[in-house]
């Protein structure tokens, strides 16, 4: 691990920490709870110490993946739903609902990290693919919504939706949309691989001479029977 990438991620996990303890002194303020949820209908829930460690990991671990392999641009679209996702579990535990305000601002800033990710690697099938990402999964949880009448909530199908847009593989959906393949060296010191040196062709080597076959017995000479002439 080089000192960069090392550097980046103690950053994003002291970040986590940070945000991460914010979340949780918001949480404890039940200000996203309705007036009609009140303490009589909805228990306190726990003080929740396990958002500053959970976002801290995350965080962490995400930026050390991407940065490692030279592919830092893509926690543009990453880092909001990993921001946001421990206070969407956190309330759904509480309340058993996903605030819709939440929601949609992070669906909002996923939205913007993939254009500008698309955009600073000029590869636009990205987005296409993101997009592809999550019309699928909405589209799914949005039919079981409709079979289950009710069963599965529509804040459910938001997050479906969000999430597909936010992890679909860009590498894998960029092949088949016939985008080459980034080299992860090339983008983090700006050059070009050099490519390998052409080896010259090999030479045949000369076949040996062939001997001429030789009998194993040569036949014996023939006797002229004739006396000479006179």
């Amino acid at each position: 691990m080089d000192a960069p990438t090392l550097t980046a991620t103690a950053a994003a996990t002291i970040s986590g920490v940070l945000l991460g303890e914010y979340q949780r002194r918001r949480l404890t303020t039940l200000t996203y709870r309705y007036p009609e949820e009140t303490t009589q209908a909805w228990p306190e829930p726990s003080p929740r110490r396990w958002v500053p460690l959970a976002l801290a990991g995350v965080l962490g671990a995400l930026t050390l993946r991407y940065t490692a392999t030279g592919e830092a641009v893509h926690l543009l679209h990453l880092y909001p739903l990993a921001i946001a996702a421990p206070w969407l579990v956190a309330v759904d535990a509480d309340v058993h609902r996903l605030p819709y305000r939440t929601t949609m601002l992070t669906l909002l800033a996923s939205v913007l990290g993939v254009v500008t990710t698309a955009a600073l690697t000029r590869t636009w099938p990205l987005a296409a693919a993101a997009a592809l990402g999550w019309a699928l999964s909405y589209g799914l949880f949005w039919v079981l919504h409709k079979a289950g009448r009710g069963a599965l909530g529509y804040g459910n199908v938001r997050l479906a939706g969000l999430i597909g847009l936010t992890t679909t593989p860009p590498q894998r959906l960029s092949h088949l949309a016939g985008v080459p393949p980034r080299h992860p060296h090339r983008r983090r010191l700006g050059v070009h691989p050099t490519p390998p040196a052409r080896q010259p062709p090999r030479l045949r080597p000369l076949a040996p001479p062939r001997l001429a076959r030789r009998h194993p017995h040569p036949p014996p000479l023939r006797q002229n029977r004739k006396g000479p002439r006179a």
